[in-house]
């Protein structure tokens, strides 16, 4: 299952409970059930994570259950393939533009993610880096990754500024 970055990170791991529970009809919300924080495991399948949910007396669920899943390194399958090897920042971008530009870029959950360390690109020539990591206690990431910004090129192709060639001939004065 994919990470949905329109949805809580919670939202996320309920909708693969209730999607590998589908045959029993289950629909549990956040406000059915509280959470424990996410542990390191080794389960089943590659799956790295395992989580306990309690339901909610009066809410329809009793009891608690923990859940194995796994979460993605940010140095690998968190962030897509098809992500670009750098993101473009302008020179007045701050250092939470540049971290949401990045986040952006990189396909991530912005509410599971913070900024290490940020140093910003000198000139065009000269890229930049900032590196991510997943929050404490990421329901969906882990690790750290060192990401390459640069200045955007914001001169635009010649051809596109003048794409016709062929001109008029110059015509004497009257």
């Amino acid at each position: 299952m994919k990470v949905n970055i329109a949805i809580t990170a919670k939202a996320n791991i309920l909708a693969a409970i209730n999607a590998a529970n589908a045959a029993t009809s289950t629909n549990i919300t956040e406000a059915q059930v509280t959470w424990e924080l996410p542990v390191v495991s080794a389960g089943i399948a590659g799956r790295n994570t395992s989580v306990t949910l309690f339901g909610i007396d009066g809410q329809g669920i009793e009891g608690g259950r923990t859940f194995s899943y796994t979460r993605q390194p940010l140095s690998g399958g968190a962030i897509a393939t098809t992500a670009p090897a750098f993101v473009p920042i302008l020179e007045a971008d701050t250092r939470p533009q540049v971290l949401a530009k990045v986040i952006t870029a990189l396909g991530l959950l912005a509410s599971e993610i913070e900024d290490i360390s940020y140093t910003a690109p000198v000139d065009l020539a000269t890229p930049g880096t900032m590196q991510i990591a997943a929050i404490a206690n990421s329901y969906l990431y882990y690790d750290l990754k060192d990401v390459e910004i640069r200045l955007a090129d914001l001169d635009v192709p010649f051809a596109e500024v003048a794409p016709i060639v062929d001109l008029d001939a110059f015509e004497a004065e009257e």
